[in-house]
C-alpha cells in the first residue's frame, strides 16, 4: 500500500464507472477499506458537511451510481444484483429490500413509498411461489445445490 491524499492505497483495478482503488480511510480510531479512491473524503468521523453532501450527490449522480433502471428486471419491480454476482446468489434479496428502504425512507411525494412496496410485494411473490422448494431443501427431501 502506498500513501494517497492521506489514505492508504492500492494499485487501481478496472472498474465500469470510477477508478476502483483499494484505499484505508481512518475513522474512529479505526481503519475503513474504501474501494472507490473518490469516495474516500467522505468515510470520516466528523460529519459531512452540506457542501460535502452536495458533492457527493453531484458525484454520484454523474457516474449515474443512482440510476437503477438499467437493474431493473423486465416485467418486475426487482432490481438485478451488481457485475459479477453469481446467478445463484442471495445477494439480490438484500439488494433489493435494502433499495426498497432506501425508496421508502427518501419518499418526498409518495412515489418512493409505492416503488418500495411494489419491491417487497415481488420479493414476498418470489418467496411465496418457491415455498415448497424450500420446504423441501429444509426439510431435508432436496438438495439445495440442485437447481429446480
Amino acid at each position: 500500500l502506498k500513501p494517497v491524499q492521506g489514505l492508504f492505497c492500492s494499485p487501481p483495478i478496472v472498474s465500469l464507472r470510477i477508478p476502483q482503488i483499494d484505499c484505508v480511510a481512518m475513522t474512529g480510531g479505526h481503519r475503513a477499506k474504501v474501494h472507490q479512491l473518490a469516495l474516500a473524503p467522505f468515510v470520516r468521523d466528523e460529519l459531512l458537511t452540506r457542501e460535502d453532501v452536495e458533492k457527493l450527490k453531484a458525484m454520484l449522480k454523474r457516474n449515474k451510481t443512482l440510476d437503477f433502471k438499467s437493474a431493473q428486471v423486465k416485467g418486475s419491480n426487482l432490481y438485478a444484483s451488481g457485475v459479477g454476482q453469481q446467478a445463484t446468489s442471495t445477494v439480490w434479496v438484500r439488494d433489493n429490500i435494502f433499495l426498497a428502504f432506501s425508496f421508502y425512507i427518501t419518499d418526498k411525494d409518495g412515489s418512493g413509498t409505492k416503488t418500495a412496496v411494489a419491491i417487497v410485494n415481488d420479493v414476498a411473490t418470489y418467496f411465496l411461489r418457491h415455498a415448497a422448494r424450500f420446504d423441501d431443501v429444509i426439510g431435508g427431501g432436496a438438495d439445495m445445490k440442485n437447481p429446480m
